[in-house]
């Protein structure tokens, strides 16, 4: 079986979406084959870390303006044609319903099968832009069946489609590699500081300033390593009057950082908090700290529920308060997390990389055979 897929982003080691890509496609079995399109990577030290085995780097290049999105992708046709005729793929695995190299795919060559696998920046810029909208349900029009990580982003998809698609569920996987091979229970004893991370992009929807906020709520003796990259203009300065104004002395910040590096990190935590305020596709970071045995605290937000559900200590409603609330309860009774590390890790267990490739390439030879 032949696969043809990609995005048409440069080829970088951060972002759910190329992690997430070079975690399905490698370590294939001997009967599937993939090619692999993106963009070359901005910075030549990031040249080198995927594992996939085929990764071929598109000369168009790309536009952000909407007024030259129809040249781009009458340039990229030409490109992505000619590339398709000579590789003769099976089938093509359209990533991204919003981007442009999923709009070419889904105009190429009709008898080719096409399974569109949506990711969660699909339905967010389509809910805010008409433009982003029409080009999604262009892509999912021409597409034969759609793939959602979760069963609440098909729900928020389908908000915006109002159509009648077929469509599959297969959960994000984690490459077997992570998951630790024994657990170490947690050394939180209510005697100590207790100590949360949070990890992720710093914009408004992830929620950082929600546990900030909560800081103040807590005269307990805790600690929050805010670990990420601004995403959105003057939020870190949004974050840091919030801190300066309440004078919290136990919140540091720290640039992002690899995955790898990351997951080397939850060992020393005790908690990681996902506070987001709107749509989340699946969340693969949680399940990669229940893996490595840190528990987890989220707010109901889209796929992660489907994701986490009662795996993990639930935000509710997602406020400072409640929030502050959540971890002063933690603090006074350590023993809960010892109680979501094994549920956690139980959980992590379901999204193994090497059962969800497998269901993702059975749901692919699906599509093929009807085809």
């Amino acid at each position: 079986m032949k696969i043809l897929t990609g995005i048409d982003i440069p080829f970088h080691p951060f972002g759910g979406s190329p992690i997430i890509c070079n975690d399905w496609y490698s370590n294939l079995p001997d009967d599937v084959e993939v090619k692999f399109l993106a963009l070359k990577p901005t910075d030549a030290s990031y040249n080198s870390w995927w594992t996939m085995k085929d990764v071929t780097f598109l000369k168009t290049e790309k536009t952000k303006a909407s007024s030259e999105y129809s040249n781009y992708l009458r340039n990229l046709y030409k490109e992505v044609s000619q590339i398709t005729a000579d590789y003769k793929p099976d089938v093509i695995h359209a990533q991204h319903l919003n981007f442009g190299l999923s709009r070419v795919f889904s105009d190429i060559d009709p008898n080719i099968p096409k399974l569109g696998i949506c990711h969660g920046t699909d339905v967010q810029w389509a809910m805010k832009e008409e433009f982003f909208e029409q080009n999604l349900i262009y892509i999912a029009d021409h597409l034969d069946e759609l793939l959602f990580p979760a069963e609440n982003m098909a729900k928020d998809f389908f908000d915006i489609y109002k159509k009648k698609k077929k469509y599959v569920i297969n959960p994000h996987g984690i490459p077997d590699k992570y998951y630790v091979s024994k657990l170490v229970p947690p050394t939180f004893d209510g005697k100590r500081e207790l100590k949360v991370l949070y990890a992720g992009r710093l914009l408004s929807i992830k929620g950082a300033h929600i546990i900030v906020e909560a800081m103040k709520h807590t005269s307990k003796h805790i600690s929050l390593t805010i670990l990420g990259n601004e995403d959105e203009t003057g939020y870190v300065e949004k974050l840091r009057s919030i801190i300066e104004a309440n004078s919290l002395k136990n919140v540091v910040f720290k640039s992002q950082v690899h995955r790898d590096t990351l997951i080397s990190l939850f060992k020393d935590f005790d908690l990681i908090v996902f506070p987001s305020i709107a749509l989340e596709a699946f969340s693969l970071t949680t399940i990669e700290a229940q893996a490595a045995g840190l528990p987890v605290a989220y707010a109901l937000a889209g796929g992660i529920v489907n994701a986490v559900g009662d795996s993990g200590m639930v935000i509710d409603p997602n406020t400072p308060q409640q929030l502050a609330e959540l971890l002063n309860s933690i603090f006074d009774n350590p023993s809960l997390l010892n109680q979501y590390q094994i549920k956690g890790y139980d959980n992590a267990l379901n999204f193994k990389m090497s059962k969800r490739r497998e269901t993702l390439f059975r749901i692919t030879e699906s599509l093929i055979n009807e085809k």
